[in-house]
């Protein structure tokens, strides 16, 4: 906005240098801009309805340029599936041109154009959607694909994703300052914060002092178990549920034998579910998974993987839900 206002404001000078006699030629009114400037003043001072005149063309010039700048986006794409949570919670959603194939929630988003994997995006298909806002979770790419999104003047705004109360907040407002909608975003978080603080004490009121064992599943592919370590969402929302997690002490998701699941003997499982392709039937039938207390005990569950992972505007609800399981009886 400010080079759009800089270029009108040169033309204007332009015009002024133009109609002072002293100019011998455009050319050499910009070699001089800063003489004739003075010359301009001078012969706008003894033709003030020409100074009306131009004064007025400026402050329109400025205004229409500070209204562009402040036009609301129309043609969104929201890369996340907290991010496109957030963009209906807030109302926006008839401005979301195109998803990314983890928005599966609330379910009109899945009748949206997608543009594929968050983290796998192509260029050409994103820019083919024409989109003037592309709001992504961090993390999306491949990067290649990101600087040549930006190099096309598409304008983009990555949102950080921390697993914590603050970071929801910090989320909501964040999307909602990019769409226009403060106030709006300003209440759900209000709100979110509340059901966070509602939740979180009655977790308090209902720990025991030595925490359940948790061992969250992210993957079970070609039977190879793929567990939640530190530093990932899952450990996040196992720590505030009240549990702890078995696999703490490795970092990110990493692959884990049957060896380690034995000797790390969870309490309690908790697999990401995938679309009805995991079930707590084939989990009790995992090999793997077969000697752990939680597969004897019948404590095996599984849970949609944005709702519990995504620290969006349902997380304290998915919390609750996940405390729940932890503690059941």
């Amino acid at each position: 906005m400010n080079m759009k206002v800089n270029i009108y404001m040169q033309l204007c000078m332009y015009y002024l240098l133009q109609h002072t006699r002293e100019a011998e030629s455009h050319s050499d009114a910009l070699d001089c801009q800063a003489f004739h400037t003075k010359r301009a003043i001078v012969f706008l001072a003894a033709k003030p309805s020409r100074a009306i005149s131009l004064l007025v063309f400026i402050l329109s010039v400025i205004l229409s340029s500070f209204a562009m700048a402040n036009e609301q986006s129309k043609r969104i794409i929201t890369l996340g599936s907290s991010i496109t949570e957030i963009v209906f919670a807030l109302g926006a959603q008839e401005r979301i041109a195109a998803v990314d194939s983890t928005s599966r929630y609330p379910s009109k988003a899945t009748k949206l154009p997608n543009v594929g994997y968050f983290r796998a995006l192509n260029a050409e298909g994103v820019m083919a959607l024409s989109p003037d806002l592309i709001i992504l979770q961090e993390g999306s790419g491949p990067e290649p694909v990101l600087d040549v999104l930006r190099a096309s003047g598409i304008k983009m705004v990555e949102v950080k994703d921390e697993f914590t109360t603050e970071g929801v907040i910090a989320k909501i407002k964040q999307i909602g300052a990019a769409l226009q909608l403060s106030q709006e975003a300003t209440r759900l978080a209000a709100k979110v914060e509340n059901d966070f603080a509602a939740t979180k004490s009655a977790i308090e009121l209902n720990n025991q002092e030595e925490k359940p064992t948790v061992l969250y599943i992210i993957s079970t592919m070609n039977g190879n178990i793929v567990a939640a370590g530190n530093n990932t969402s899952a450990n996040a929302m196992i720590k505030m549920a009240g549990g702890t997690n078995v696999f703490g002490g490795i970092d990110g998701y990493k692959p884990v034998n049957a060896e380690a699941i034995i000797e790390a003997a969870p309490q309690i499982i908790v697999a990401m579910g995938r679309h009805g392709k995991v079930s707590v039937e084939t989990l009790m039938a995992t090999p793997q998974l077969k000697r752990t207390p939680a597969v004897m005990n019948k404590k095996v569950y599984v849970m949609g993987g944005a709702y519990l992972l995504g620290f969006g505007p349902r997380a304290p609800q998915a919390l609750e839900d996940l405390h729940r399981l932890i503690y059941a009886k």
